[in-house]
């Protein structure tokens, strides 16, 4: 389980971005000891003081979503509810299908 991310532009594109729920964990454990941001690539985490920022990154533009932390956590706490990290499992063949539009 991990975070999802859509912009829309004005030419109607729109980007996503998908990252892993370690990446925010590992911001909000930092968060406070280092201003360093937690992640390589289009998408960047930093928690300090009662927010989390996210810097999302692609061709077509930047964005910086500014996210309360206390929900940021709540949203850690949920998620591990529902699928407890470690036990998240990939079905390659039902992803490759899907990606190519068929019916897994």
């Amino acid at each position: 389980m991990g975070g999802h991310a859509d912009r829309a532009h004005r030419r109607r594109q729109l980007d996503s971005w998908v990252f892993a729920r370690s990446l925010l964990t590992d911001a909000m454990v930092a968060g406070g000891a280092t201003l360093d941001p937690v992640g390589d690539g289009d998408v960047q985490i930093t928690a300090h003081g009662s927010h989390v920022l996210v810097e999302l990154d692609s061709p077509s533009g930047h964005a910086i979503l500014r996210l309360p932390r206390a929900d940021v956590d709540r949203l850690l706490d949920e998620a591990e509810q529902l699928v407890p990290e470690g036990s998240e499992s990939l079905d390659l063949d039902v992803e490759l299908a899907l990606l190519a539009g068929e019916d897994a």
